[in-house]
């Protein structure tokens, strides 16, 4: 049975500007370890960012819980992002525990500078 749906979208250059502006400070406060360091493994590290903060936002968006609510990006870890693998840590993982998530399916796309994201959570 579906719980939730989501759908957010990102532009690569926002995160381009926050790089140069504000480096690592910026990423540290979104994207654990993990994250970041894929992310600046890849050719193009502000296109991975873009796509691993629209899946968060769209996995948050699924849950009906937001950033106002006490939710931390950090407890949303995006792993292999060309795949659209998620794990859920802390207040997150509680919250889809208490509603009886059971799957995270999550896609993303990119068009350009754009990338979307699209997250359904299931309950069995």
């Amino acid at each position: 049975m579906i719980i939730g749906i989501g759908i957010d979208i990102a532009d690569r250059k926002r995160f381009a500007r926050a790089d140069e502006n504000l480096g690592d400070r910026f990423f540290e406060k979104i994207f654990l370890p993990d994250e970041i360091a894929e992310s600046r493994s890849l050719e193009d590290a502000h296109r991975a960012f873009a796509e691993r903060f629209a899946a968060k936002e769209a996995i948050l968006k699924a849950l009906g819980y937001g950033l106002d609510k006490g939710a931390s990006f950090r407890e949303i870890e995006i792993i292999e992002s060309f795949q659209g693998k998620a794990i859920l840590h802390g207040k997150v993982r509680q919250i889809a525990k208490d509603l009886g998530i059971t799957d995270v399916l999550l896609t993303i796309s990119r068009e350009d500078d754009l990338a979307i994201a699209v997250a359904v959570l299931e309950s069995n």
